[in-house]
């Protein structure tokens, strides 16, 4: 497993992890997704990024 699918399977399990939160519509901070669209795979952070920008919609 290289570095990077390491990495994009932590950002997996903490999209899971932080999916309470986003159903309480509390949206992660700037800083959090600056951190991971540094250290994740563009195409897993745009994917990351439109699910939440979704459920975002549909709880908030």
């Amino acid at each position: 497993m290289t570095l990077q699918e390491k990495n994009d399977i932590e950002l997996i399990q903490r999209f899971h992890d932080e999916f309470a939160d986003i159903a309480e519509a509390l949206e992660p901070s700037d800083d959090a997704l600056d951190r991971i669209e540094e250290n994740y795979s563009e195409e897993l952070f745009e994917d990351i990024d439109d699910i939440l920008e979704e459920l975002s919609e549909i709880f908030g």
